[in-house]
């Protein structure tokens, strides 16, 4: 059997078989058999040292993480080297000049570079990243091969690198711990603590209020041979050693510190890699694989289309290597920085960047992954409180002297309350356009905790400001809200079709979840009044077409992205059950962006717009679907993230879109198989109501299982429309079936928390 197929069927089939998965009903045999034949496909690989591993933007080398500590590996024939980052390693605002400051932004703390110093060969190199089993081995060509295998401990800040030769002579290794030492205002350190190499970096001194300190360190110890330790006590703290055939070495380093403490905690640091012994060394590896294993096993598909599942797979990597242990949610290049200057900040763009990482997760049965997201805008609140108080007009001049109630955001924020572009670009989306994940928390989870502490108080807020920013008017005759606004960055528009989804997604939602909560019931007249009068999705007919346009003056921008229709998805104003003229509207407006000479699927910010857009408003898949793969063979590198050369990990969400071709919920229906009608299966992708849904699609559908977590009812389209299925479900190995009524086409039907229902037709 091929080595790679035994390492998935391993953890697939011999780790953590005790743990729950949420389905009553479960297949790991099946999970490996699949995760077997798509391992190889997920192999990234090198065979030259990769480019742009340190850039501005996102890497271009392989990827490694666990949330917090984040590796990009380069390096070039005879170097391996891991740039290393952590998730709470920000500086902090520094003045430059008088009227001039630095913004926070991520850095990358340093590195561990190992150097065979045996001559090497450039036909022997390899590198590969393998996404099933999150690790990287490299292979150098010296005299006789080198090979390494690396892996990020799924649980705690271990980085580890097994190093063995096939020589018959020994093989001359230095490994070097350092940290980035070219900044005057990042202090760098380095030491040596008996057999513990250190290398530690420093944000600058702050000079403004709540601004911070924070320092980290990376620790290495080497283990299975005698190493000599030197330190430049600068930046390089050296560990050198040889490697003989049949002798593996492994070297460890674990990194500390960040956040706000200016404590790199580096003497517990030593105390941990010390403490460590080849039993304790296997135990974190097996755990960590099981922590894989249970993330692939969380839900998979199957279209039988490799170009599809690459990407697929390798952006569930990419986001879980994000977010798994983040203590500050990933900004626009995710957890691989690697240079002082990241584009942008590397922060939280809160105009759909910010947002668009996570827009998968939900679907993909993977919410855990959204822990990091919310305290970014909830750590904000008091100061959006205090803006839309006391500086409105900045957004809107016509509010000189005007107080709001609720919060008022700018476009870019950074962890701890902190704001990294502090503009607002004439647009009031920033906090509603946030509030998506926070919505769809609880229509996926239905955790009413979650509901009440994070979700509702923060979407009240911005409810709260849109009473006092919406005016009203009279159009035809009739009482409208009218909202003026920037439909693009820095333009003045009124009625901005994408700021009048969001304001309709947050007072559905308000009123669905006041009444859940049975609070606020005082407030449900003025929400009811706001969504029956606020003003209708502007349209206009443009070369003969009727479409949907960015305002009320009928502009559209064809050279740039689709967020004309983002009151589609992400904010859930049109799907599969809206009137058919409303939906054609729709694709006239993608035909538009989309003809030839314009940017349309290639526009670097449509990824996560077009798609996902496309599919939820049933645009012609044979269309749609050879112009999707197009872009991700375009675009897909070797380390399975998409990269157009300025973006970064929002790209993964177009996971979603994906998911959205196998099963679709809207207004509380889901619809399996609604756009991919080529042989497909899925497992445990979930549909919101807390519902995880199982399928299968040859020449129909079947294999139907739904397992319903908080007991809600179960609305879906029939999947056979010519016929009476039959609803069972199964307890203590007992077989009952289940009524259920039929409204037209839609099957509803009445559920148990933690029961699974099985479809027959």
């Amino acid at each position: 059997m091929n080595k790679l197929f035994l390492i998935a069927v391993i953890i697939f089939s011999g780790l953590g078989l005790k743990a729950q998965l949420p389905s009553g009903k479960r297949s790991i045999t099946d999970a490996a058999q699949f995760y077997q034949k798509v391992t190889p496909k997920l192999i990234g690989k090198w065979t030259s040292p990769p480019k742009d591993v340190v850039t501005k933007r996102l890497t271009r080398g392989a990827i490694m993480g666990n949330g917090d500590v984040g590796a990009t590996v380069g390096g070039d024939l005879s170097t391996l080297v891991f740039y290393i980052a952590k998730s709470d390693f920000w500086s902090s605002e520094i003045k430059l000049f008088e009227d001039s400051k630095k913004d926070p932004a991520p850095l990358p703390i340093g590195g561990i570079s190992i150097k065979i110093k045996n001559q090497s060969h450039a036909a022997n190199y390899l590198l590969e990243q393998d996404v099933v089993n999150a690790e990287v081995r490299s292979t150098f060509g010296t005299d006789a091969i080198t090979r390494t295998r690396s892996w990020i401990d799924a649980n705690d800040n271990y980085l580890v690198t097994e190093i063995w030769t096939e020589s018959e002579l020994p093989v001359t290794v230095s490994v070097e711990t350092w940290a980035k030492a070219d900044h005057v205002n990042y202090p760098s350190q380095a030491a040596v603590n008996g057999q513990i190499a250190v290398a530690a970096r420093s944000t600058n001194s702050p000079d403004f209020i709540g601004s911070w300190t924070s320092k980290a360190a990376i620790s290495t110890r080497i283990m299975g041979t005698e190493a000599k330790l030197s330190t430049d006590n600068k930046s390089i703290s050296t560990s050198d050693f040889s490697i003989s055939k049949g002798k593996p070495v492994k070297i460890i380093s674990y990194i500390s510190g960040g956040g706000k403490e200016n404590n790199a905690y580096t003497k517990q640091s030593s105390e941990k890699l010390m403490a460590l012994s080849g039993s304790s060394l296997n135990k974190k590896k097996l755990l960590s694989q099981q922590w894989w294993k249970q993330y692939w096993d969380r839900s998979y598909i199957q279209l039988h289309d490799d170009t599809f599942e690459k990407y697929y797979y390798g952006a569930l990597y990419e986001i879980a290597a994000s977010t798994k242990n983040s203590k500050v949610c990933p900004g626009l290049y995710g957890i691989w920085i690697t240079t002082d200057s990241a584009s942008w900040h590397s922060d939280i763009h809160l105009n759909y960047n910010g947002e668009g990482p996570f827009y998968g997760l939900f679907s993909s049965n993977r919410s855990e992954l959204t822990h990091s997201y919310y305290d970014i805008f909830l750590d904000f609140v008091p100061e959006g409180e205090r803006r839309a108080e006391n500086d409105a007009y900045k957004l809107n001049k016509d509010l000189e002297g005007k107080s709001l109630k609720g919060v008022l955001f700018p476009v870019g924020l950074g962890p701890w309350g902190s704001v990294t572009d502090d503009v607002y670009l004439n647009q009031t989306i920033n906090a509603s356009f946030s509030s998506v994940i926070f919505i769809w928390n609880y229509e996926y989870t239905q955790d009413k905790l979650f509901l009440k502490t994070k979700s509702y108080p923060f979407i009240r807020k911005i409810g709260d400001f849109f009473e006092d920013y919406l005016k009203v008017d009279t159009v035809g005759g009739k009482r409208k809200y009218v909202l003026w606004t920037g439909a693009h960055e820095e333009s003045w528009n009124k009625n901005a079709s994408l700021d009048l989804g969001f304001v309709r997604m947050v007072y559905k939602f308000l009123l669905k979840a006041s009444g859940d909560l049975n609070i606020d019931q005082d407030k449900k007249e003025k929400w009811t009044d706001i969504l029956n009068k606020l003003s209708d999705f502007p349209t206009a007919i443009i070369e003969g077409k009727k479409m949907f346009t960015l305002d009320d003056a009928g502009w559209l921008v064809p050279k740039n992205n689709l967020s004309v229709l983002e009151f589609i998805y992400p904010a859930g104003a049109l799907g599969f059950l809206s009137n058919p003229d409303s939906l054609q509207l729709a694709h006239n407006t993608i035909d538009y962006y989309t003809r030839p000479g314009y940017p349309g699927y290639f526009n670097i910010n449509n990824f996560i717009k077009i798609f996902p857009i496309a599919i939820q408003s049933n645009y012609n898949p044979d269309v749609l679907l050879p112009n999707f793969k197009k872009v991700i063979k375009a675009q897909l590198q070797n380390n399975m993230t998409i990269n157009d050369g300025v973006h970064g990990i929002e790209k993964a969400g177009a996971i979603d879109a994906i998911n959205m071709m196998l099963l679709q919920s809207y207004n509380d229906v889901m619809i399996l198989f609604p756009y991919w009608k080529k042989p497909a299966s899925f497992k445990r992708l979930r549909a919101k109501g807390a519902f995880l849904v199982s399928a299968e699609q040859n020449e129909e559908i079947k294999n139907i299982s739904i397992f319903s977590e908080k007991g809600n009812t179960c609305k879906m389209i029939n999947p056979w429309p010519e016929s009476s299925p039959k609803i069972y479900t199964v307890f203590r190995g007992l077989k009952k079936q289940v009524d259920y009524v039929k409204e037209g086409n839609t099957l509803i039907f009445r559920t148990n928390p933690g029961m699974e229902y099985i479809l027959l037709k």
